[in-house]
């Protein structure tokens, strides 16, 4: 927590804190703003070359993802509920077929050869109703240390745990990876999960860049002083080695973007990471 620039303000705040706990009550810090905006610094979107498309629907469903899919051997999707639009875009426009999972539906939302759908939760054990992603990944892609592959995730806060418990030989063979956040805001305001969420950043982050946040306007935004951070949101990752930068200018929202709850307002990102801290 960052300390007030004035000291009496200060002093009355820790008395107000101390006066509540010692009457049972629980008082939650939030994390400091420059912690906030010093991780989100570290997320700033990068512009490249090759631009981003937009992948599915037009709504709920659709993504933009970066415009170099040559030689992608697959897409694993976890989280497909009862679409699949943006695999069955992916295929038709490129050929890149699609591993589904999701325990939730009681059919394959395509049926098709060029799919394979796999009726489980992807999480972090093995259960009936349950794989962990490498173990899923495994059974269907022998030869996956010598291909690369599209993680497009959307599994409803087991992202957390499930990108945790995956290693970083197995994360670095998505080239492209499409990662909804569900209760992000919340988790980076409480100190002890915001340490759990920049440490889970900075794994990934060594090995990929940004190169897309789109608020999912399904949710709230939270505000810490002037820092807005919407409580879900997509992000489109790209593995380092394909990184070819822009000089162009990143706008928000992408001319692509599109509401994902078409009848809610739009959120637009803020652009934290050229806050003062």
């Amino acid at each position: 927590m960052d300390k007030p620039k004035n000291i009496i303000s200060y002093k009355i705040r820790n008395i107000i804190f101390n006066f509540l706990r010692n009457r049972g009550y629980f008082v939650n810090e939030s994390t400091g703003r420059t912690l906030l905006i010093e991780f989100f610094k570290r997320l700033k979107p990068v512009s490249i070359k090759e631009g981003l498309i937009r992948i599915g629907a037009q709504g709920d469903g659709g993504y933009l993802i970066p415009n170099c899919l040559d030689d992608i051997k697959a897409c694993f999707s976890p989280g497909v509920a009862e679409t699949a639009d943006f695999e069955n875009d992916l295929f038709n426009k490129y050929e890149i077929k699609s591993h589904l999972a999701d325990f939730s539906v009681e059919k394959e939302p395509l049926v098709n050869e060029n799919f394979s759908f796999t009726k489980k939760y992807i999480d972090i054990y093995q259960s009936d109703e349950n794989i962990r992603l490498i173990d899923w990944i495994k059974s269907y892609e022998k030869n996956y240390l010598d291909n690369d592959y599209i993680l497009q995730m959307d599994i409803e806060n087991a992202e957390w745990r499930v990108l945790y418990d995956l290693q970083i030989e197995d994360i670095i063979r998505f080239r492209i990876m499409v990662i909804e956040f569900h209760g992000f805001a919340t988790r980076l305001l409480q100190p002890v999960s915001f340490g759990l969420v920049d440490a889970l950043f900075r794994k990934i982050l060594d090995h990929f860049s940004v190169v897309h946040i789109h608020p999912n306007n399904c949710c709230p935004v939270s505000i810490k002083d002037d820092v807005k951070i919407p409580d879900t949101v997509e992000i489109t990752f790209l593995r380092k080695d394909y990184i070819n930068e822009s000089d162009k200018e990143i706008i928000f929202p992408h001319p692509l973007d599109k509401k994902n709850v078409f009848e809610k307002d739009d959120i637009i990102m803020q652009e934290i990471w050229n806050l003062k801290s």
